[in-house]
């Protein structure tokens, strides 16, 4: 090389095409030709190149990194600082070469070390150097510190002194992180440390590990020499809770021992092989009053109360309504209840973390409870006093006794509450409508009064009642909206007295009836039932098998329609026989053994058999032996109407069955009009073709031998498993049949016209053969891929039209290699990107981004609350205009909120306003809930709501 335009025709060529030849060319060949005149540099600018990041490495001679996603560029100078006199010189040498493969040797004679570096920032738009790592010190630091401006990493591998250390410091000063591979006097660091944080240093640390190459685990003697400290087992609940919500993944807790400042703020630290010295500060126990007790493990805080009323004088409720909140979410779920308790102020409080309990339930036995029930806990508030006295059944000032599950709770009584009180309470600060269930193991004097408490409820259980006229009083006055459930003792010496006093009850348009027991059981008590479910165990009935003869005869003939399922049994009479039974109707014979009858019971419908019809309640389902041709069916002679009709009332499977019998039997299938929800295609070991038919309902066709061979990949008369969900099924060929033909069937069928989606687990041997069997998809699945190169692959073969979504094994890995390699996908038109796990998110990632709905889960991002704030100001300037949601979530870093939105004007929104719970209500993102964010709005009134989920995750719907 030499300076001056070489005579080389790619400089005469117009700028569009210099352009792309050069965007095409390898790093290396850009750089050198950067270097070639202020032209060639100004070209090699034009077409914005992006690195990784440009470091700085001294060692026996200094060089720049330049790191791209796969490749190094490092230019190297053996004449840096070789004399005192003129450390920089002019017209230096540089060896650039590739990694580990050659490269070229250059000099400009304007060229210092200082100038290589400015124009290794300028070609590659970087505004700073990311890193400066020594592994041997320079003669003249001060003179070199000179060189740079800013920069944030630096790394010192094989330190000397702490003297040096300091020198080191002082002088260059990095930004952002220091890595230093020193450590002398290791325990006298630590004691020293940890005397110096209890004295009152390092006041927003929350953990610390150290973790060193050649020191063995410090010894907990010389560390804590002239400490106050108490041993705490592996085993002690609350620091392994505090450990378990602290937010700090990978700790786990083997023993160690807690350190106390004077202002009670607990610190605990571990010794272990992994990480040798943890230190996690995970409470501050401070008595506020004396009737709460409030102790602080990491983010959550867990309270006991004698409760008072009023706002007592606590510390929490002076705090910010943020943090205050982020308090309570954490607390036990009684200590929740509890403080909910103390005043107005403190019952909005926890109603506003918006807290959910499976279902509220009143059980009235020597005493009345409201039980509230979570997944793993009951709270039980239950009330001695309720209804002990005729004139003040339910008294003002009642006393309660709160419970956990069988642990202890506390007692606790408010001037203006009564029973009623007490109720509405709990609906309200648990966000509940009604009461689910109220179960009766006794009566209470005033029932009536008692059911003026609470509005609708779905569920009544009576445990023990005693006559029908007390069942059917009980049933006027509660009227449950879904189920009834009785058990009675005395229940049958009364039946015959009168006969007809429980069909007030079994008329009812509930869902589901238990009795237990009747006294006598008639045919009018089956046919006046109004349920779908219905179980009775009664005592006796006279003609039992004759009562039941005619109540199938009567429901043959259309009554009972609501019915879904009905057991009866007697205390007394024998089974009845079969015979008496069916007298007259037309019945089969099915073993106990036979799977179709089986899975009828488990499913509501039957498999297998020779076209076997069974009504089984509002469905007929039939099973077929299947062969090529019109086989001799009868069904097929039956008229038009009739035979779609049994058609209509098959299994999915059997009808699915039926249409590969002959081109007469698909087209009857066809009429009947039968919807799927969608057809996917499924690429694993064997390649299937999936039919949903509900959430839970679907039919599988796979197919083993598809591209097994290279000759034949897709060979006619394929033979396909069908199945229906992971039961059994059926195998079957058609000779004109290849897996194409098989696709087309399914899609026909069931008058779809497209696939769904195309999800791809294991790659197939010809991808683009596999591409030609369908038309169009619009959605792609990517399971585990191995890395990027197989994520474009895959894109260019298929190229859905809306969805992308895809994870990969080894992203993490090969990320740094090739930044850009993604943004050929990211660039697409689509409606919805999925990426997880991506390795490292870059600002150009989301910028790039053209899809509708974006979601990436991602394991690092360099300066991630800066990139984040970059990229809300480029969208409030007018970037990525089809975004209306984007939602990001980090494996290793955090942000705050302050952070993110510096400089960016916003307004705080509360989680109860209206515009914005609407937004998100009929955005049609689905799961997203809004619980408060922050508005921002473009200058054409465009509005957006950002949502930061915890610390490392943010999304952000743009609504209007």
């Amino acid at each position: 090389m030499s300076d001056g335009d070489p005579p080389l025709r790619l400089l005469s060529l117009p700028n569009k095409p210099l352009q792309n030849i050069v965007r095409f060319m390898n790093h290396i060949d850009q750089f050198a030709l950067s270097l070639v005149s202020k032209r060639s540099k100004e070209l090699v600018k034009s077409i914005d190149i992006k690195c990784w990041r440009i470091n700085i490495k001294v060692d026996t001679d200094v060089s720049i990194q330049i790191q791209f996603s796969h490749d190094t560029i490092e230019c190297s100078f053996d004449n840096y600082q070789r004399s005192i006199d003129n450390p920089s010189p002019t017209n230096i040498i540089s060896k650039v070469s590739l990694g580990n493969r050659g490269g070229f040797e250059h000099n400009k004679q304007e060229y210092r070390f200082e100038e290589w570096l400015n124009h290794t920032l300028e070609v590659y738009h970087q505004s700073e150097i990311n890193k400066v790592l020594f592994i041997t010190l320079l003669p003249d630091m001060q003179s070199f510190r000179k060189t740079f401006s800013s920069f944030s990493f630096l790394t010192w591998a094989r330190g000397a002194t702490n003297a040096d250390v300091l020198k080191v410091f002082r002088i260059f000063r990095p930004e952002k992180q220091l890595t230093i591979a020193v450590a002398i006097g290791y325990e006298s660091i630590l004691n020293r440390f940890i005397k110096h944080w209890m004295a009152g240093s390092n006041p927003r640390l929350r953990y610390i590990e150290l973790q060193s190459m050649y020191h063995p685990s410090p010894q907990a003697e010389a560390v804590f020499r002239g400490i106050k400290h108490e041993i705490v087992s592996e085993e002690d609940p609350k620091t392994l809770n505090a450990f378990r919500t602290s937010g700090i993944e990978d700790v786990e807790f083997l023993g160690g021992y807690n350190i106390r400042r004077k202002d009670g703020t607990l610190a605990t630290i571990s010794f272990n092989k992994r990480y040798c010295f943890v230190m996690f500060i995970c409470a501050a126990i401070c008595r506020v009053c004396s009737d709460l007790l409030l102790w602080h493990t990491g983010p959550s805080f867990t309270s006991s109360a004698i409760m008072s009323d009023g706002d007592p004088p606590l510390r929490l409720l002076g705090l910010p309504n943020k943090p205050l909140r982020s308090i309570v979410r954490f607390m036990n779920h009684i200590d929740q209840f509890a403080l909910s308790l103390v005043s107005k102020r403190s019952k909005e409080l926890v109603k506003s973390i918006d807290i959910k309990c499976r279902k509220i339930n009143i059980k009235v036995d020597t005493d009345v409870s409201i039980q509230i029930q979570f997944s793993h806990d009951t709270i039980e508030c239950s009330f001695d006093n309720y209804q002990r006295s005729i004139d003040n059944p339910s008294p003002t000032n009642i006393i309660s006794k709160v419970s956990l599950g069988n642990r202890g709770g506390f007692v606790h009584n408010k001037e203006e509450y009564r029973f009623e009180e007490w109720l509405n309470h709990t609906l309200e600060v648990y966000h509940q409508s009604e009461i689910n269930k109220v179960l009766f193991i006794t009566l209470l004097p005033d029932m009536q009064s008692f059911r003026k408490t609470f509005s609708s409820f779905s569920f009544l259980t009576w445990v023990r009642g005693t006559t029908n006229a007390d069942v059917l009083k009980v049933f006027r006055i509660f009227r449950p909206e879904k189920q009834l459930t009785i058990a009675v003792g005395r229940y049958y010496h009364d039946r015959y007295k009168k006969i007809d006093s429980l069909h007030e009850v079994l008329v009812q348009n509930l869902d589901y009836v238990y009795i237990g027991l009747m006294g006598q059981l008639t045919l009018d008590d089956l046919l006046i039932m109004n349920c779908r479910k219905i179980e009775i165990f009664f005592q006796l009935a006279i003609n039992y098998e004759s009562i039941l003869n005619l109540f199938l005869k009567h429901w043959m003939a259309g009554s009972n329609p609501r019915l879904r399922y009905i057991e009866l049994q007697s205390m007394y009479h024998p089974s009845p026989q079969a015979e008496a039974v069916f007298r007259g109707i037309k019945h089969q014979v099915v073993s106990k053994e036979d799977s179709n009858t089986l899975k009828t019971f488990r499913s509501f419908g039957i498999k297998k058999g020779n076209l076997l019809l069974w009504h089984t309640g509002p469905s007929v389902t039939s099973s077929a032996i299947m062969s090529d041709g019109d086989p001799p069916l009868r069904l097929l002679s039956l008229p038009n109407t009739p035979r779609r009709n049994i058609v209509r009332f098959m299994e999915h499977i059997d009808q699915f069955a039926l249409s590969l019998v002959s081109k007469r039997s698909k087209e009857l299938v066809k009429s009947v009009d039968i919807k799927c929800r969608k057809i996917i295609i499924k690429v694993k070991t064997a390649i299937s073709i999936r039919i949903l038919i509900s959430s839970y309902v679907f039919i599988e066709c796979s197919f083993d031998d598809y591209q097994r061979s290279i000759d034949n990949l897709s060979p006619i008369n394929i033979e396909s498993k069908v199945s229906l969900g992971i039961g059994e099924g059926f195998v079957h060929s058609k000779p004109e049949y290849r897996f194409e033909e098989w696709l087309n069937h399914a899609l026909e069928l069931y008058h779809q016209s497209e696939l769904d989606r195309v999800i791809i687990f294991t790659p197939l041997p010809d991808m683009k053969s596999f591409r030609k069997t369908f038309n169009k998809v619009p959605t792609l699945i990517i399971i585990g891929a191995d890395d990027e190169p197989k994520i474009i692959e895959y894109y260019r073969c298929l190229r859905p039209e809306k969805n992308l979504i895809f994870t990969v094994g080894k992203l993490c890995v090969l990320r740094n290699e090739n930044t850009e390699l993604l943004h050929e996908v990211f660039l697409q038109n689509l409606d919805y990107i999925h990426v997880a796990w991506m390795s490292r998110l870059t600002l150009d990632d989301l910028l790039i981004m053209n899809c509708r709905k974006l979601e990436i889960w991602f394991h690092l991002a360099i300066n991630y609350e800066s990139i984040l704030n970059r990229f809300i100001n480029h969208w409030l300037a007018g970037s990525n205009p089809r975004l209306r949601y984007i939602e990001l979530e980090c494996v290793r870093n955090n942000f705050s909120h302050e952070g993110v939105l510096r400089g960016i004007k916003h307004n705080t929104v509360s989680k109860e306003d209206p515009r914005t719970l609407n937004a998100f209500r009929t955005s049609g993102i689905a799961n997203v809930k809004f619980l408060g964010g922050y508005n921002i709005r473009k200058k054409d009134g465009t509005t957006a709501t950002v949502l930061f989920k915890n610390r490392r995750s943010i999304a952000m719907l743009v609504w209007s």
